[in-house]
């Protein structure tokens, strides 16, 4: 058991390249190719999945997260431009990438509200490339 009381632990947001991977199944992929460790937290509603790293990093846990809520955008864009463009075009690839960028935006204004101070630099924000 890792004590995290002692703000030694990172909270790595993993942010897909694109929208398309966006899923369950997209982070079941990126957590099996990083080794990572599934733990749930629980919670008065659903469990809470979390990945960690095996290893802990220069005395810190690393904790991940690949937000799959992002998958939602993805099915919008699809339903925007289906009588728009056949297939998957340049123009879904813009719009996954706005949507990508505004989630990854969202995350930091709300990491630069007062209430957020005592933990925003555990907080690391990647976007896969």
């Amino acid at each position: 058991m890792i004590d995290i009381s002692n703000d030694n632990f990172d909270f790595n947001i993993i942010l897909p390249n694109s929208l398309s991977v966006a899923s369950p199944e997209g982070a079941t992929k990126y957590f099996k190719a990083n080794s990572l460790i599934s733990v749930s937290l629980p919670t008065s509603g659903r469990p809470y999945p979390l990945h960690v790293d095996a290893a802990v990093s220069a005395g810190r846990l690393q904790i991940f997260d690949y937000p799959t809520t992002l998958g939602a955008s993805h099915e919008a864009i699809k339903v925007a431009l289906a009588s728009t463009f056949l297939g998957y075009s340049e123009h879904h690839q813009i719009l996954d990438n706005k949507e990508i960028e505004n989630f990854r935006r969202t995350i930091e204004i709300l990491l630069n509200d007062p209430g957020a101070a005592g933990f925003t630099d555990n907080i690391k924000i990647h976007r896969l490339q």
